[in-house]
């Protein structure tokens, strides 16, 4: 079966806009750059893997090493 992908539905999701985005864009223009911050960083969850991480290289380093 074959799915039917509406092209104006397509082409108004959020997601498919960005990832249409140039790596050039991404450079010269800062609302886009900004735009694409935004949307990863309002669907970004963090996994218990990447605490772990990164509380262990907070804990290699002293207030007195700054």
């Amino acid at each position: 079966m074959k799915k039917i992908i509406d092209f104006t539905t397509y082409s108004q999701n959020k997601r498919t806009q960005i990832e249409s985005y140039s790596l050039l864009d991404m450079i010269l223009d800062s609302n886009k750059r900004k735009e694409v911050y935004d949307y990863y960083d309002r669907n970004y969850r963090s996994t218990t893997e990447e605490d772990d991480i990164c509380n262990k290289m907070r804990g290699k380093y002293r207030k007195e090493d700054y």
